[in-house]
């Protein structure tokens, strides 16, 4: 294995600049992630603890490039990423996925739940619809729900099952990296435990090999922002 971390930020900096007064002419600068330095191993799994509001879902999305870093290096597995362009980036998303808070808000109510899962795999020219039937229906198994529930939509699941559809769908391309935002719909310490187990299979599952985890609000290990 590579003694290359990972995950290498340095003095990572994401501001955005507000309107307000009149006419949006007073400009002012939200200081959300402001010279973080962090690394993460292979395997490991980090938990980041803070209060609400200190950053640490901004940090998440700039960590997995949803959001442009202002400045500062992200190094992923030894390589720059934030300053690359989508089509340079677009082999590294594949490597690194997210586990939404909010399960409600991160499903496409109009997708049944196989078009879901799937549609990771499809955009990135995985095998043919077969085999990613099939896939799916691993996944599925995997993080504890009944295959045969894949052509329902995500309207006639629990907040808990949506969560696992979440995690299926950000397992489908076996990434190095899951980022997770909080428990959210895992609110209880038995339901939460469950979801990390599915976040982090065995090495030995033929579904996903064990990846790094970042928990944005845990007790495994915390770094300040």
């Amino acid at each position: 294995m590579s003694d290359t971390p990972l995950i290498e930020l340095r003095n990572l900096v994401k501001h955005f600049t507000l309107s307000n007064g009149l006419f949006g002419r007073n400009k002012v600068v939200l200081k959300a992630v402001d010279g973080v330095d962090l690394l993460i191993r292979r395997g490991e799994t980090l938990g980041l603890v803070g209060e609400s509001g200190c950053g640490k879902s901004t940090l998440a999305r700039t960590l997995i490039r949803l959001f442009q870093p202002t400045s500062g290096q992200m190094l992923f597995d030894g390589v720059d990423i934030a300053e690359m362009g989508e089509h340079a980036l677009a082999p590294y998303r594949r490597r690194m996925q997210m586990i939404f808070q909010d399960p409600y808000a991160s499903l496409n109510g109009r997708m049944t739940v196989r078009a879901l899962i799937a549609e990771p795999l499809e955009i990135a020219g995985i095998g043919d619809e077969a085999s990613r039937r099939i896939r799916v229906d691993q996944l599925l198994d995997t993080v504890g729900l009944n295959p045969d529930h894949a052509t329902r939509f995500p309207h006639e699941f629990s907040g808990g099952q949506r969560q696992r559809i979440g995690i299926a769908r950000a397992i489908a391309l076996n990434p190095d990296l899951v980022s997770r935002s909080r428990r959210s719909t895992c609110r209880s310490r038995r339901k939460s435990s469950t979801c990390s187990r599915t976040c982090r299979p065995s090495s030995a599952s033929p579904i996903c090999s064990s990846p790094t985890i970042c928990r944005w609000c845990g007790t495994s290990r915390t770094a300040s922002a």
